[in-house]
């Protein structure tokens, strides 16, 4: 929470800047109210941190709706007047715990959908993370990016397939090289490094219980390099970094 509110002062400096009041509202009345109700669903209680961020979103109300920042402001116990405090700058953030939480969200969209088209209410669900040669794919396209090089469908190929482990995979290996590339035309390249380094089973088995809660089933996760994962549909080979394989039962 703390790491997104910092992106979103940065963000809303930038649009002041820009005069830009209709994005900024966007930013403070949908985005950060979101990030809240989040925390909140996800089990945050901490005081220290939820003052703190209160304090931020309260700051970047002001310039558009100034009474209610006020009066929520001398509700809140903070001193003064808020049209006299000082916008914070930008600190540090935390992009890994943000694209953790972002996975999360993800994964209970995605199962979500597959309830909704298949009109199932399953009695268990499995997820099953990305097995590692995947990951080490996205890792040299992260190697080729961070040397200044040029990101290349033959390059990438070439350079996956040298590894033998990766090249045992076949033509598995060439289309996730290909899909790589041409995902990076789309997203921040910093999120290749993201795919690469981040723990995804770590993160959603430590979510299980919560993920129960907001899904109504029993949930299973599996790495997909697990030889002994249940798995008779043989739905972890689907799995990618950053997109979790599902099966319901």
């Amino acid at each position: 929470l703390r790491s997104r509110f910092q992106t979103h002062i940065s963000n809303i400096r930038d649009m002041m800047k820009r005069y830009d009041l209709r994005q900024m509202a966007t930013s403070v009345y949908y985005e950060m109210y979101n990030d809240l109700r989040w925390y909140l669903r996800r089990g945050g209680a901490d005081n220290e941190t939820l003052m703190d961020v209160l304090k931020i979103w309260i700051q970047s109300m002001m310039p558009i709706t100034p009474h209610t920042a006020e009066e929520l402001w001398n509700l809140a116990g903070f001193e003064g007047l808020v049209a006299e405090s000082f916008y914070p700058e930008p600190r540090e953030r935390y992009p890994m715990a943000e694209y953790g939480e972002d996975l999360i969200r993800s994964t209970i969209s995605d199962i979500s959908q597959i309830k909704k088209v298949a009109e199932i209410e399953p009695s268990k669900i499995y997820i099953y993370t990305s097995p590692s040669w995947k990951r080490d794919v996205y890792r040299m396209a992260a190697e080729i990016l961070d040397s200044g090089e040029e990101l290349t469908i033959p390059g990438l190929t070439k350079m996956a397939m040298a590894d033998p482990e990766i090249r045992t995979n076949g033509k598995a290996a060439s289309d996730l090289s290909r899909k790589v590339t041409e995902e990076l035309k789309r997203e921040d390249p910093s999120k290749i490094r993201r795919y690469a380094d981040t723990d995804e089973f770590g993160i959603i088995k430590e979510a299980a219980e919560f993920l129960e809660e907001e899904l109504g089933a029993p949930v299973s996760v599996y790495n997909a390099d697990d030889k002994e994962k249940y798995d008779p549909k043989n739905r972890s080979s689907v799995a990618v970094p950053g997109r979790p394989a599902i099966y319901l039962e």
